[in-house]
């Protein structure tokens, strides 16, 4: 009975020690695993639904979200991001960045969000230009050309939630963190309207069309090219480089996956004096991004940088004769950069000045010689007179 007590609690453990190494194992298989994953992961389309891999979840990035088409009444249409023709809508059509949803003199719709829905009156177009989602919050941006819209945002308590409305001459930004309903009313007909309710925090500032990106000015302006320029601005802000940087940032009174890196609405320009010796100054131009950039400076001889010539300003020295002198600027905020470049200026190099001709010694004076005058009577004849001249001098008597 000793003996097999013994072999007993020997067996006992063995099993306790190889259990506990396979679970080792097995914790390094499920981490290796999850490593594995977000390499692996195929590449979200922009617009599309993507279920992001298990560690990007746990990192809490932003996702892209659409809207859904709901309560279609009349003559409504979508019109697809690149796309130039608004075909009729159907309830359940999916909304994604870069879409626009038109409504005719009889049509009205909805566009439901994960926060909330946009009601759209009659005569009313309006593009989702951006809408994302993160754990902590939601965030949808939209462009009102013609119309008129009512946001209604739920509210969620630990929870942030906020909608963009953008008309050309104001922008109204909408937040809701408590429980009920927000209300916003924004009107573009013969100028732009806001009405808020009394629950939520709305916030109200005019904007600068010019000021905006390229895309954004299209959609508001209704510009026909408005459709291929808002696929080319959905691509580059909402691409899977970029959501890298929509995390949460937390900080309070904007909403954090709505910042984006700068970006250049009208390049930088140089003025002063392009001759060696004169003064370059470098202006940085426009640019856009929900938060301020800064900027540095790189000039640049036919596209080459010039060493150390990084500030504002830049003395033209002779190496930079009959070449091309320009300026990169690039814009960096917390979310990223972004560069654009300068016209070129040509150096100019002076040319020497001709020697002037010497001036021929002035000729010596001519000599004249004394004129002599004889008077000579002659008897029965009258006066004679008769006159000669000598190059030599007569003598003083």
């Amino acid at each position: 009975m000793d003996q097999m007590g013994v072999d007993l609690k020997n067996r006992t453990h063995i099993e306790t020690n190889l259990i506990a190494d396979l679970s080792v194992a097995f914790n390094i298989i499920i981490v290796a695993a999850a490593c594995c994953l977000l390499p692996i992961a195929p590449a979200c389309r922009t617009g599309r639904d993507c279920p992001l891999p298990i560690a990007v979840q746990m990192a809490e990035a932003a996702q892209i979200l659409n809207g859904s088409l709901a309560d279609i009444h009349g003559d409504v249409k979508i019109q697809r991001s690149g796309s130039s023709i608004a075909s009729p809508a159907r309830s359940g059509s999916r909304v994604e960045p870069g879409d626009a949803v038109i409504t005719g003199q009889s049509g009205r719709a909805a566009i439901k969000f994960e926060h909330g829905q946009i009601d759209l009156d009659n005569a009313t177009r309006l593009t989702l230009l951006r809408c994302m989602s993160s754990h902590d919050e939601s965030f949808a941006e939209l462009a009102l050309s013609d119309g008129a819209v009512t946001a209604l945002i739920n509210m969620e308590r630990g929870k942030e939630f906020w909608f963009d409305i953008i008309t050309p001459t104001k922008s109204a930004r909408g937040r809701g963190n408590k429980k009920g309903v927000a209300h916003l009313a924004v009107s573009h007909r013969s100028g732009t309207t806001v009405t808020d309710s009394e629950v939520g925090q709305w916030q109200y500032q005019p904007i600068m069309l010019p000021d905006q990106p390229p895309a954004v000015q299209a959609a508001l302006t209704n510009n026909a090219k408005a459709s291929v320029l808002l696929k080319d601005y959905i691509g580059t802000t909402l691409n899977q480089n970029t959501l890298g940087a929509y995390e949460v940032r937390r900080a309070a009174g904007e909403p954090d996956i709505g910042l984006f890196a700068p970006s250049n609405t009208a390049a930088p320009v140089i003025s002063g004096t392009a001759k060696i010796g004169g003064k370059l100054t470098c202006s940085p131009g426009k640019w856009i991004g929900n938060l301020p950039p800064t900027f540095k400076f790189q000039w640049l001889r036919d596209g080459k940088e010039i060493s150390g010539a990084t500030d504002e300003s830049y003395t033209v020295v002779e190496d930079d004769g009959l070449h091309k002198i320009s300026c990169k600027v690039t814009g960096t905020n917390e979310t990223g950069e972004s560069s654009a470049t300068s016209n070129e200026v040509g150096v100019e190099v002076e040319k020497p000045k001709p020697a002037e001709p010497e001036t021929p010694p002035a000729p010596a004076p001519a000599v004249v010689p004394p004129l002599s005058l004889t008077i000579t009577l002659q008897e029965g004849k009258g006066a004679m007179m008769s006159s000669s001249s000598t190059a030599t001098s007569a003598e003083t008597k």
